[in-house]
């Protein structure tokens, strides 16, 4: 399973999740796995922070490069938008033809899975925050069974709501949170404190999920991070988060209107400056200032035979 945590304003989103997998119907904790179950989507007109819960390995099937392209093929049909009632068809095909799998529990189909969308998109007011829940999960007499794919969109807000809904935070996957968690991750995000806090709250919360009965056996003990910004030359971020409370900067598969890349590191800033010129220190081959150097995220880490 995995346990997620999503939390946002006017100003950022910030999505946490643990490190639990569901493999083959089975659930493991993958230490070397440094993506943890997180995208982002960053283009002109949109910033996604992605999490998923439940299905992450079927046989040769891979949840998350399966998610990548299937939001670059959305983006691609949206006009940099994720046109999600066509994900939920083409998603509802591609797991129609999945191999069978042996349930993790007698309750549960090993081709459930839930994905989270949660960030900006720009529309004719402006960027807004929406929040999307795609999923398959169908409850039925016997359990929960994998079904059609839906989705099901809260936002975007307009604008005059900002007084009287400014902050949204949320808790899904393998336990039931305690509503006080919730609670004060949207206290948070209400009075505009720093995304760092945001996610710090985050991750106590996915700690106080695991130390539950059901949730030392669902819940892993690494989490990873993403931020994503309203403004668009703000960069998204994305941390790790040991056992020892350890951190480093990485960045989820990232989902582009280029393509899909996976594995892109981040540094910590340090003290010493990068030419603009200088190769970027992710390695994508682009001078620094047109890639981690660059004003819009929209460029980051694409190798350059796939710039526009």
């Amino acid at each position: 399973m995995t346990q997620v945590v999503a939390a946002g304003n006017w100003s950022y989103a910030v999505v946490v999740a643990d490190r639990r997998f569901t493999v083959d119907g089975q659930l493991v904790d993958e230490a070397d796995d440094e993506r943890n179950k997180l995208l982002i989507v960053a283009t002109p007109t949109t910033r996604l922070a992605v999490a998923f819960c439940g299905l992450a390995r079927l046989g040769s099937f891979h949840t998350e490069a399966w998610l990548g392209q299937l939001l670059f093929e959305a983006l691609n049909r949206g006009r940099y938008t994720p046109d999600l009632d066509w994900m939920c068809v083409r998603a509802t095909e591609d797991f129609a033809r999945l191999p069978s799998a042996r349930a993790t529990t007698s309750r549960l189909d090993p081709k459930c899975l839930w994905v989270l969308l949660a960030g900006f998109v720009s529309e004719r007011e402006g960027a807004v925050p929406v929040y999307a829940n795609f999923s398959n999960p169908i409850p039925s007499p016997t359990g929960i069974r994998a079904g059609p794919f839906h989705v099901e969109v809260n936002g975007p807000m307009r604008p005059a709501d900002r007084v009287v809904q400014r902050g949204f935070a949320m808790a899904f996957g393998a336990v039931l949170v305690e509503r006080s968690h919730v609670d004060s991750l949207r206290e948070i995000v209400d009075s505009d404190q720093p995304p760092s806090v945001a996610v710090g709250a985050a991750i106590r919360t996915v700690a106080a999920a695991r130390r539950t009965t059901q949730g030392r056996s669902l819940v892993g003990t690494r989490c990873g991070s993403a931020v994503v910004w309203l403004d668009r030359d703000r960069q998204p971020e994305g941390s790790y988060y040991g056992p020892r409370g350890a951190s480093r900067h990485y960045m989820p598969t990232l989902v582009t209107r280029q393509g899909v890349i996976s594995d892109v590191v981040v540094e910590r800033p340090s003290a010493r400056r990068t030419s603009p010129n200088a190769d970027c220190p992710c390695g994508s081959g682009h001078p620094f200032r047109r890639c981690h150097g660059a004003r819009s995220s929209s460029v980051r880490g694409v190798p350059p035979s796939k710039q526009s």
